[in-house]
């Protein structure tokens, strides 16, 4: 293969690997960029979620405080009903409008326990609710996780990539400069050539011009043309 077209095809294959090589570092710089992106995410996911989980524990105190509260006002209600049973059973015959108003305390103490129900059935509710996000927000961690190592291994793959890249282009840029060095030692020949060529031309028709100066003309009998010898050996 001549030496030029050699050396044009070797800096093609360079600047192919140049191209090649710019490509995985916009790649790399992208990947690291959403390597921070998700890191940023777990993090915030991981504040989130101890923020929950805070508000869980909070939650269950509340709700455990909240039963001791119920069962120490109910205990202190039945005492107190039975307190006042007895007092309403000695009083029976001495008052009936007391009774009436004990009745009326009595519904009013129902309802109040019916809305206590109510309200621990929708504290139950909302930590049910939690729990579920809890459980959500820990699978959308293993799978961020997941996300993570991934771009972890490909971005050690591609940075290994780059190294051979690397390598490649120095070994091309070795060859590009050894052709280059050929080709000069060519061209120097060439140039050595394209004079020794010059000088045998001049050499030639000077050669030539003499040879025709001495050379005799010949005429043929019977003829009116001029023959000129051309044997010039």
């Amino acid at each position: 293969m001549h030496p030029i077209v050699q050396l044009s095809e070797t800096e093609q294959k360079n600047t192919q690997l140049l191209t090649s090589h710019q490509q995985n570092t916009l790649k790399i710089t992208a990947l690291t960029g959403d390597n921070a992106h998700l890191k940023s995410l777990l993090s915030t996911k991981e504040q989130h979620i101890a923020s929950l989980e805070e508000k869980h524990q909070h939650g269950r105190k509340a709700l455990e405080h909240y039963r001791d509260s119920v069962q120490t006002q109910r205990e202190q209600e039945l005492q107190r009903h039975e307190h006042q049973i007895q007092q309403l059973q000695a009083e029976l015959r001495i008052s009936q409008q007391t009774i009436s108003v004990k009745q009326q305390e009595c519904t009013s103490q129902k309802e109040q326990t019916l809305q206590l129900s109510a309200e621990l059935h929708q504290a139950r509710q909302s930590v049910k609710i939690v729990e579920q996000q809890l459980a959500m927000l820990q699978d959308n961690r293993q799978q961020v996780e997941q996300q993570l190592y991934r771009k972890d291994v490909e971005l050690a793959t591609l940075q290994k990539e780059l190294g051979q890249l690397q390598e490649q282009c120095a070994a091309a840029l070795a060859q590009v400069a050894g052709l280059q060095q050929k080709e000069q030692a060519w061209l120097q020949e060439r140039a050595a050539l394209s004079a020794s060529l010059s000088t045998q031309q001049q050499l030639w028709q000077t050669f030539s011009t003499i040879n025709a100066m001495s050379t005799p003309t010949q005429y043929i009998k019977g003829e009116d043309v001029i023959v000129v010898d051309a044997d010039l050996d």
